[in-house]
């Protein structure tokens, strides 16, 4: 899985489809979702709009949440922008607000 925030006429990896969505609302982020993981403020619960972040030993994926327990993410190569539920295990190793939102 490419980290590298593909944004191009062949397609989007999962930090290009997030530094797009939010790039077209007016916000700025980094380019890969390990820097990603980085910024914003950390939360415990998610809400629309937070990045949702997965990996082993690094983050390697990222999601944007769309609800407590939904998101949207482009999950692989040669696959569409996909919805998901998050499950038990393995769930985000991080979850981070950008955009103003419910106090935590």
């Amino acid at each position: 899985m490419r980290t590298s925030g593909g944004t191009s006429a062949t397609g989007l990896d999962c930090s290009g489809l997030i530094q797009q969505v939010y790039r077209l609302n007016g916000v700025a982020l980094p380019r890969d979702a390990d820097q990603q993981a980085l910024a914003g403020r950390a939360v415990t619960s998610p809400e629309a709009g937070d990045l949702l972040f997965f990996g082993k030993d690094r983050v390697t994926h990222v999601a944007l949440a769309t609800g407590p327990e939904t998101f949207i993410h482009a999950p692989r190569s040669g696959t569409s922008v996909q919805h998901g539920a998050l499950t038990a295990e393995p769930g985000p190793v991080a979850v981070r607000r950008y955009l103003m939102g419910s106090a935590e």
